[in-house]
Order: C-alpha cells, then sequence, then structure tokens
C-alpha cells in the first residue's frame, strides 16, 4: 500500500504538468472557442477577449464587443458619457488567497481604431470596438465599501488610491477578470453592462529585458518557491518550464546550494527535466543516486531529455532489482515520455521479485503490440501473483494477437491454482477466439472446474488447426 502512495505521489506531482510538458517548439492549433456574452440588460450584451499572451510587465490586450440581442433598437449614449472599467481577481503562482482590484475607468471605444460610436444598434446589430492595452490602466484594491457608480462612475465619491499599473501591480499567477460598462442615457434608463468573467494566465516577464536588480529580484523569489510546500514548488516549476533556458543556470545553482528540500527540491529536479538542455542533462546524470525521491524523479522525467548518456545511467540504475521503485518509474518514464521502454528494464522488471514492479511491466508491454511484447505478456502469464497474470491477460485480450502462443499461453494460466486471474484469462480467450465461456469466480467449485476443464478440451482439439 506504502508502494503504490509513492507512486501515485511521484506520478501526481511529476505528470500535473502533463505527460508532454517538455519545452519545445511548436504545437498543435487548437481551435478558438466562440466568444461568451454577459448577462443581458434592455436587450444589450457585453462580450471581452483576450487578445495574445499576458506576461508580467507587459500588455493584456482586450477586445470588447456589444450585441443588441433586442427586437427593438437599442439606446446606447454618447461616446464621452460612457464608462469603462475592469472589476478582477488576481491569484499569485503559488499563493492560495486572492487580491481583488478595480480599474481606473476608460473611455470605451476610444483606442485607435475603433469603429464610429453609434447612437443605438438596430436589432441583432454588433459593435466590435478596437483592441485596447489595459497593462497602462492603474488598478485600485477593491473594498466592499466602494459603490461604484455613485464613487467610481460619477467621481463624486472618495476611492481607494491606485497601487499601480496593471502591468506592474500582477505577477505570474492567474486572473479572472470583468469588462464593465456603463451607458447613462438621457430620457432613458441608464444601463450597467457587464462581459462574462474572462480567466487569464500571467506568464514570467522576458528575463533578457529586465535590469539586473529587477532580474535578481524575480528569481529569487522564484527559487524561494522550490524552497517550501509541494503546492509552491509545482507553482515555481510551471513560471521555471515556461522561461526555458534562461532560467537553467540559476535552477543548476538553487540544485547546487540545496535552496530546495523535499518536495520542493524534486519539483526542482522536475524543472530541469523539462528543459531540454544539455546543461540540465548533466545535472540530472547527477541526481540519479540522490535519496528522498529526486533520483526517483529523475528516472521518471529523465527520458524526457532524450540525451543518450542520462538515457544510459537511467537505464544502468533502472535495471538494478535491488530498488524496485526505480526499476518502476524508469519503465514508465520511457513508456510515458518516449513510447517504449528498454528491453533491460524491462528484463529487469520482469525478473523483480517485486510483483508490483512485475505488473509495471505489464503496463509498459501492454502499450505496444509489438512480438517481442507480446511474448513478454505471455511470459508474465506465468507469474505467482495473480494480479500480474490478470493484467498480462487483459493487455493479450485487448492486442488480439490470436496466435497459437498466446492461446495457448492462457490455457496454461488457467492451470495454476486460485482464482484470482481466471475470470480475466477466460475473457482474453473469449476476445481471441470468439468462443464464449466467462469464468465466474462465485459459482459452485464443480461449474468452476468444468468452465476450465472445458477450455482445455477445447485447445485440445482445436490447437492442430489453429492458426
Amino acid at each position: 500500500m506504502r508502494f503504490a502512495r509513492y507512486i501515485a505521489t511521484i506520478w501526481c506531482c511529476l505528470l500535473a504538468i502533463g505527460l508532454g510538458g517538455i519545452v519545445r517548439a511548436g504545437g498543435e492549433a487548437t481551435s478558438r472557442p466562440a466568444r461568451r456574452w454577459g448577462p443581458v440588460k434592455a436587450g444589450l450584451a457585453l462580450s471581452v477577449e483576450l487578445t495574445g499572451a499576458v506576461d508580467q510587465g507587459g500588455k493584456c490586450v482586450l477586445a470588447p464587443a456589444l450585441r443588441n440581442t433586442g427586437r427593438e433598437v437599442g439606446r446606447l449614449c454618447p461616446q464621452a458619457d460612457a464608462v469603462a472599467w475592469l472589476i478582477l481577481k488576481f491569484l499569485p503562482s503559488g499563493g492560495t488567497a486572492g487580491k481583488y482590484y478595480f480599474s481606473s475607468r476608460v473611455l470605451p471605444g476610444s483606442a485607435k481604431g475603433s469603429p464610429i460610436w453609434p447612437r443605438s444598434l438596430a436589432s441583432g446589430g454588433r459593435l466590435d470596438l478596437a483592441r485596447m492595452d489595459f497593462g497602462g490602466v492603474r488598478l485600485h484594491p477593491y473594498s466592499k465599501g466602494v459603490k461604484f457608480l455613485s464613487h467610481h462612475v460619477t467621481g463624486k465619491g472618495s476611492i481607494p488610491e491606485a497601487v499601480g499599473k496593471l502591468r506592474d501591480v500582477l505577477g505570474v499567477g492567474k486572473a479572472n477578470l470583468q469588462y464593465m460598462l456603463y451607458l447613462p442615457r438621457k430620457d432613458d434608463s441608464p444601463v450597467l453592462l457587464k462581459s462574462d468573467f474572462l480567466s487569464i494566465e500571467i506568464g514570467p516577464p522576458d528575463l533578457t529585458k529586465l535590469s539586473l536588480s529587477a532580474r535578481k529580484a524575480f528569481v529569487d523569489k522564484l527559487i524561494a518557491g522550490f524552497g517550501g510546500d509541494a503546492f509552491g514548488g509545482h507553482a515555481a516549476h510551471r513560471v521555471a518550464v515556461r522561461l526555458g533556458a534562461e532560467i537553467v543556470d540559476d535552477l543548476i545553482g538553487a540544485m547546487k546550494t540545496r535552496a530546495a528540500k523535499g518536495a520542493g527540491r524534486m519539483w526542482l529536479a522536475t524543472a530541469l527535466a523539462d528543459i531540454r538542455d544539455k546543461r540540465c542533462a548533466a545535472v540530472l546524470i547527477k541526481l540519479i543516486d540522490e535519496p528522498g525521491g529526486v533520483g526517483h524523479v529523475v528516472a521518471y522525467h529523465g527520458p524526457k531529455q532524450r540525451n543518450a548518456e542520462l538515457d544510459a545511467v537511467i537505464i544502468a540504475r533502472g535495471s538494478k532489482t535491488t530498488d524496485a521503485r526505480m526499476t518502476a518509474l524508469a519503465m514508465l518514464g520511457f513508456m510515458v515520455f518516449r513510447g517504449q521502454a528498454p528491453r533491460k528494464l524491462l528484463d529487469a522488471g520482469i525478473n523483480s521479485n517485486d510483483p508490483r514492479v512485475r505488473s509495471t511491466v505489464v503496463a509498459a508491454l501492454s502499450r505496444s503490440a509489438s512480438l517481442e511484447n507480446v511474448n513478454g505478456l505471455v511470459l508474465l502469464l506465468k507469474d505467482t501473483e495473480a494480479r500480474v497474470r490478470s493484467a498480462a491477460a487483459r493487455g493479450l485480450g485487448a492486442m488480439g494477437n490470436r496466435d497459437a502462443s498466446v492461446v495457448g499461453g492462457l490455457i496454461a494460466a488457467l492451470g495454476i491454482e486460485g482464482d484470482g486471474a481466471r475470470s480475466d484469462v477466460c475473457d482474453a480467450l473469449g476476445k481471441l477466439t470468439g468462443r464464449q465461456s466467462p469464468y465466474d469466480k462465485n459459482a459452485p467449485s464443480d461449474k468452476k472446474r468444468k468452465i476450465v476443464a472445458g477450455w482445455v478440451k477445447w485447445w485440445t482439439a482445436a490447437r492442430k488447426n489453429h492458426r
């Protein structure tokens, strides 16, 4: 049970970044989601979209739009009377408590390239305003006492003093923002429109553009994130991976000075594995024997580097069956990130004294229906552990290989004492042969014996002509 929890911890701690979480160029194009609109007021609805990435200290370009969903003409107001602002919640990377802000007022439709502001929108009409950079807009701390319409919009009341511009206030992390538009219409009721909430992720700054002091302050804060708990380490890892090669020397320095410990150090090792760089590979080779989980992190994530020297070290360490965890994680790493575990690791896993490692071998072999993998699963049908035999049978059943050696291996597995795997073995036989004779471990003993004997009798007659 402890072993399973340990593997699960490594898996979660190391897979939370995603199976392909290595820095590299390219990526599949994704379809753009449909624009989302806020609630309808007086037939009007408001929407806002993010244009481009948002990095700390950089731009935050938003594209607002207004539409009339009603049947009647939607009256607006003179452009000079309209007021817009943002409300947002910011959650720093690695933090647990969000901070709330609202922006200074802006004039909607004032950005360069905006269309002419109309006095009204026809039914079904839409007004797409030009993109506007909110990075330079000031932010004020939100408090419950602020009444936006009487204090912020009309300017008749006091509001908290601005804490700075958006690009300077918001660091690396996530923000949920809402675009607000107030239309004070003459001879008609005013309208306050709200967009749907928009979630944005704020990435790290371009380190090459920072001053030496600003760069040091940012890096020191990032490295400190690896010195805390697993949550903070994971957050620091995400930032480091986005920075890529530019941060490698700082990460290596933190490793050497042991600035991070425990789970944070494991995340630091993961970051080095996720940034594909010769400098990282050289450090990971030295970390393979480090206790406390770091060596196991290297065994699992190291294959991402695709470095021949590091591969050789991981295979050599993983082939030592005295460390069952190292063997299992090395196999999983090659299997997940490279598509196939090396034969030497699989052989070590098959010969391991730990049935949990042998089960991992089954998982590795089941990913590909190559002849070599099929033969390996047939061999594991003889395993003394029922769970290993069950997993091997399920893998063979899914592969669809109907060779006599496969069917014969499954028939032989039925002769091993114990009910633990027979149900899965019979299910696999049914899939491969079309002959349905399932095994119910809860059935009376005589019926179970008849099921096994029936399969053996059938195979005795069928194997001569089996192809």
